[in-house]
């Protein structure tokens, strides 16, 4: 062998191992990367899965709130619809002070003339 070409071996090698180690470092970076990349993905996966129990939260609360909406306007109907039955001139929204009553009041003997004043006059 000569000296020469001993020389240039080692230093290939030198190289090489020089090369393989900064290989070696990207890897190591690149799954450090990878590593918190999926951390990453493991918390949005469970702030979704926490979103999506808060969304079954606020769809049952809203069931709850329509059907309470539901109720109260059944019943105000109910109060309404009763109301056109007494069909009385105190309830009525073109009730005025005896004697100011206008030409629908005068003409109304029945009811047919009666709306309801939404309870504004006391």
């Amino acid at each position: 062998m000569r000296d020469g070409n001993i020389t240039e071996t080692l230093q290939h090698c030198a190289e090489a191992a020089a090369c393989h180690v900064c290989r070696r470092e990207d890897i190591q970076k690149e799954m450090g990367g990878l590593l918190c990349v999926a951390g990453l993905m493991a918390e949005t996966i469970e702030t979704l899965n926490q979103k999506d129990k808060w969304i079954e939260e606020l769809q049952g609360l809203l069931g709850a709130m329509e059907k309470t909406a539901k109720h109260y306007k059944e019943q105000r109907d109910a109060a309404v619809k009763q109301l056109r039955r007494i069909a009385d001139c105190d309830s009525c929204k073109y009730n005025q002070p005896c004697g100011v009553d206008g030409p629908k009041c005068v003409a109304c003997t029945r009811g047919q003339g009666w709306e309801w004043d939404g309870g504004g006059k006391t």
